[in-house]
């Protein structure tokens, strides 16, 4: 298996029988160092910046597919076990729930308090801006302006890659094996998925 280390070289470490079932990318990918830098330029001040920072966390801390992050409800955002938890509906509408890496539940936290959403369980999570207001609308935010905003917000971070949405989706599970190889052989895939190598 190869990664990308900080420095942009690429390396090798022993592959086993998780490599077989990992994705192979044909779309840009973020250094974990530029991932960061994208995240931490985002203003978290108004409801735009927030909702931005939160749905591209999910996509790098939770591997969410970008359309399965905007079909995403207020409620697919819960609490279990002193936990915050995401309930994706990947392809063919099957859910998928995960605990969320500390650094996503900041972000997923600080969106709902500062967007006023948690009144409106049933409406999207993430969502337009009115115009003129900066207030978060009812209508859910489409795909095609979710890219648009990735573009705006890496070339906003000076990040010259031509980045998609599905970039961060391929630069967490890259970080992912890193994570796992890191731990000891018994350690969960829960706790790996917590201690992604992005904080």
């Amino acid at each position: 298996m190869t990664l990308v280390d900080e420095d942009g070289r690429t390396r090798s470490i022993q592959a086993d029988k998780r490599e077989a079932t990992l994705p192979r990318f044909s779309v840009p990918l973020l250094l974990r160092s530029q991932a960061r830098a994208l995240l931490d330029a985002i203003d978290p001040t108004t409801p735009g910046g927030l909702r931005d920072r939160a749905l591209i966390g999910l996509m790098v801390y939770g591997f969410a597919r970008v359309g399965a992050a905007l079909a995403m409800r207020v409620e697919d955002v819960y609490v279990q076990n002193r936990r915050l938890w995401v309930r994706l509906r990947e392809k063919g509408g099957k859910p998928h729930a995960l605990p969320c890496h500390h650094t996503l539940e900041d972000y997923l936290v600080a969106y709902l308090d500062g967007a006023g959403l948690r009144g409106d369980p049933k409406g999207p999570l993430f969502r337009t801006l009115g115009r003129g207001t900066g207030r978060m609308s009812e209508r859910p935010l489409p795909q095609a302006s979710a890219h648009a905003m990735v573009r705006r917000r890496a070339a906003a971070a000076g990040i010259a890659t031509p980045l998609g949405c599905h970039s961060f989706r391929a630069t967490g599970i890259t970080a992912y094996p890193l994570a796992w190889t890191r731990s000891s052989a018994s350690a969960s895939r829960e706790r790996s998925l917590c201690q992604t190598p992005l904080a």
